[in-house]
């Protein structure tokens, strides 16, 4: 999917259970925002603001 899509945000994507060897690419993490502070950016949860239906692509 990283290599069809170049700038996405699929929060958990880089979590061990989604990518137990670590090869996921890190585009996939470029468009996510985290919370307002910055922080939980990618993260498989409602504080990464494109968590659920919100989703970046």
């Amino acid at each position: 999917v990283g290599d069809f899509f170049g700038y996405s945000c699929v929060p958990g994507v880089k979590d061990p259970e989604h990518d137990p060897k670590g090869n996921n690419p890190r585009n996939l993490c470029e468009a996510c925002i985290g919370d307002e502070n910055d922080r939980h950016i990618c993260a498989n949860n409602p504080r990464e603001r494109h968590f659920g239906e919100a989703g970046a692509l």
